[in-house]
């Protein structure tokens, strides 16, 4: 009885923890990180390349920092001019939890991580972008009012994202094959840049604790690596190129649907 006692207690607690967490999370990301192909090119050069490009960075303000003692990692500090509330004259559009906090973190919401969207809309129209910081949505493909959704967030149910564009049918969100950019995130809380794809062979996002693994091992060349739980496989790669692609990496995780 007490085990079932506190078992009950646990869930009951869960989604009050996990709002939480969420909205804890919610201020944090002040920076995201670039770690730099030394092999292909070198970070300041980097740097400009990306403050340079509108298309990396789109309309985001924000500013860069190659950090002294690790010269291959590039810091995306946060800007400006983010958005604080709803625009209560805007559909809405809802992603699961995980999504949100990627996108908290600069990620665009992609299709699987989709949770709601209205029943009709046009591709391209704008909407107010939620996170489902309680899980309150149960499953993908419901629909979701804009009324109900402001609702949740005055309620702390739901998490405000900020302003997005919808770049896909309803079917093709929540089709049997769904896959690719969903939302395209105009206006965020955070004014954080979304970096996936930008420079590729050149640059990965990789956070700075992540980059810092391969600094700590220090791995000089020819020499064997291990790596036991590497999925995506950001960390082994980092070392194969702090080796000069010379040594030999043998990267395992124990997860097969990871690998």
């Amino acid at each position: 009885p007490a085990a079932t006692a506190k078992w009950l207690l646990d869930v009951a607690e869960y989604p009050v923890f996990n709002l939480q967490r969420f909205h804890r999370a919610a201020p944090i990301p002040a920076a995201t990180g670039l770690r730099v192909n030394k092999l292909a090119g070198h970070s300041r050069d980097v740097v400009l390349q990306l403050l340079s490009s509108d298309e990396a960075l789109g309309a985001t303000a924000v500013s860069a920092a190659v950090l002294p003692d690790v010269d291959d990692v590039i810091l995306f500090k946060r800007g400006g001019n983010p958005c604080s509330k709803p625009d209560s004259t805007l559909p809405a559009a809802v992603i699961g939890r995980f999504a949100a906090e990627a996108v908290l973190q600069g990620a665009e919401p992609y299709a699987p991580g989709i949770v709601a969207v209205p029943t009709t809309y046009s591709v391209g129209d704008q909407c107010n972008v939620f996170g489902d910081a309680v899980d309150s949505f149960g499953s993908r493909g419901v629909r979701a009012d804009a009324e109900e959704c402001l609702e949740g967030y005055a309620e702390r149910k739901l998490a405000f994202l900020g302003y997005g564009q919808l770049l896909k049918s309803r079917a093709e969100i929540f089709g049997p094959n769904a896959s690719g950019q969903a939302l395209r995130m105009t206006r965020r809380v955070h004014q954080l840049p979304a970096l996936n794809g930008v420079l590729p062979r050149l640059v990965t996002p990789q956070g700075l604790p992540s980059s810092l693994v391969a600094h700590v091992l220090a791995p000089r060349p020819h020499e064997e690596v291990l790596d036991m739980c590497s999925a995506p496989g950001g960390k082994g790669v980092h070392a194969a190129s702090m080796m000069g692609n010379t040594g030999c990496v043998t990267a395992v995780d124990r997860t097969q649907a990871k690998v």
